[in-house]
């Protein structure tokens, strides 16, 4: 009788154990939805509702595409689960619900206060995404020096973030143009000209960036900055085969900063910034510096130590296994031209010791297929950001002009003659100067304030660097006269 007793106890207890289990195990997975279904929720309405279109009015599909399915699977985890657990005990679910957000909270709050304390301040957060001495080391191989850098990694003199009391601020905003040119910047030098203290020029020029990302920047850092003026410049050499979007998003939960997400939306810029700061262009490009400076250092160390023939053979040894039989011949032939001499004084003695090899490789392939150009270029995705830009700007009385930044080889006649010998560098970048005429173009007829610097740089000798392709001094001090003349309808209304 006894054991029939125990025999009957011992089924319930099994039973309920493993019902304890099954409970544990459904909670986890509804406690792990409900923390992750919140953000891919957040994000998927970023995306849909707050997020800027891209080109052609089109939204960021593969974000959209996965903050969707993110969406989906996370809701099934919360809903699924909490019918097994309301049956359960509808007042353990009410609790272990509010006691999750909290804690979420609670946690997102604690990582972001703690993380703020090693990131940079804002605005240098979404510029270089870096604190000004990491910049510096970035920079260690030109000849900027420590003093070219503000305190926001800038290559500008010192600004307040809050705007002074009846200052009329200016913001350029672009690439490597407004950074890398030589001497001083392009805004310092506008600044220099304009000589009112009531007005200040801000640089907001990061290397390695494109149109998206300029208007991102003139959206969240220079209208926070309280500007009056922007100045966006696009430069017709690389702003036109750049790709509509540059800076990434995790399906709209976190992006790469100026772009926005959830995360900063909710003032989780720390956070943000942990998950995608190693995304930023300007960054990848520097993490790539250091052997590609290494490299360009060494190429260009063997071709000022190399004679003529020398020379010869390294040119004819670049980028060879991309060419044909037909192809090498050609190349050899003209390598071996006796104009090649002038064009090898040149690759001796680049401007300012600038020896960069983008240029080389174009220039090779052109010669080798007898006289090359370059693919046509589509100026929509640039056009898209840029009307953007100027309608954002209208809409918050923020004036706002584009300016337009030749390629080199399409007017400055000194590096056209000197690259002449090896092939026609002017027909080989051609395409460049097209699609700036067109964006020109398309920037009239919808009002936009057009700064073309194709007419006062044409035909005006030694305005590039003749290896880099970024301004030279000379260079800049002509976009600075222009712009300055330019800017002074705004500075009279102003002063009205």
């Amino acid at each position: 009788m006894q054991s029939d007793i125990g025999i009957a106890t011992e089924k319930p207890a099994r039973v309920s154990e493993n019902s304890g289990l099954r409970l544990r195990f459904v909670g986890g997975i509804y406690y792990l939805g409900l923390c992750t279904a919140p953000f891919a929720m957040g994000g998927l309405l970023h995306l849909t509702v707050f997020e800027t279109h891209g080109p052609q009015g089109t939204v960021d599909s593969a974000a959209v595409n996965s903050a969707g399915a993110l969406t989906v699977l996370f809701l099934l985890m919360v809903l699924v689960p909490a019918l097994a657990l309301y049956r359960s005990s509808r007042r353990r679910l009410a609790f272990g619900t509010i006691w999750c957000l909290c804690l979420i909270a609670v946690l997102l709050v604690t990582v972001e206060l703690f993380v703020r304390s090693s990131i940079p301040s804002w605005p240098a957060l979404g510029l270089h995404g870096v604190p000004p001495e990491v910049a510096r080391r970035a920079w260690a191989h030109t000849e900027f020096v420590d003093d070219d850098l503000n305190d926001w990694g800038q290559r500008d003199r010192h600004h307040a973030v809050d705007k002074t009391s009846g200052v009329y601020r200016i913001a350029f905003i672009g690439d490597s143009f407004l950074e890398e040119s030589a001497g001083l910047p392009l805004s310092s030098r506008v600044e220099t000209k304009i000589g009112r203290p009531d007005v200040e020029v801000i640089n907001l020029g990061v290397s390695a960036t494109d149109p998206d990302e300029y208007y991102y920047r003139i959206r969240n850092i220079a209208a926070a900055l309280d500007v009056d003026h922007c100045v966006m410049c696009v430069y017709s050499g690389n702003d036109f085969s750049a790709p509509a979007r540059t800076l990434e998003t995790t399906a709209g939960m976190a992006a790469v900063y100026p772009r926005g997400s959830l995360l900063s939306s909710l003032g989780l810029h720390a956070v943000n910034h942990l998950f995608t700061n190693e995304q930023r262009p300007v960054l990848q490009a520097w993490f790539a510096s250091g052997d590609l400076h290494a490299a360009e250092s060494r190429l260009g160390s063997e071709m000022a130590h190399a004679d003529d023939q020398g020379l010869r053979d390294l040119l004819y040894s670049m980028d060879y296994h991309t060419r044909n039989a037909s192809q090498r011949s050609t190349l050899a032939a003209r390598l071996n031209g006796t104009q090649m001499k002038s064009f090898f004084d040149v690759l001796r003695n680049p401007d300012q010791g600038r020896f960069r090899s983008y240029y080389l490789s174009a220039a090779l392939w052109s010669a080798s297929v007898g006289g090359g150009q370059w693919s046509p270029l589509s100026e929509d995705a640039a056009w898209h950001w840029v009307r953007e830009a100027h309608n954002f700007c209208t809409a918050r009385q923020i004036e706002f002009t584009l300016m337009i930044i030749p390629e080199a080889f399409q007017v400055d006649l000194r590096i056209i003659g000197q690259w002449t010998p090896l092939t026609d560098m002017q027909m080989l970048t051609e395409t460049c100067r097209t699609s700036a005429a067109r964006l020109v173009d398309r920037a009239a007829s919808d009002a936009i304030r057009t700064i073309d610097l194709h007419g006062p740089f044409d035909g005006v000798s030694g305005t590039y660097l003749n290896m880099d392709g970024h301004w030279s001094d000379d260079g800049t001090e002509l976009a600075a006269d222009v712009v300055s003349e330019w800017l002074q309808s705004s500075l009279v209304s102003h002063s009205q």
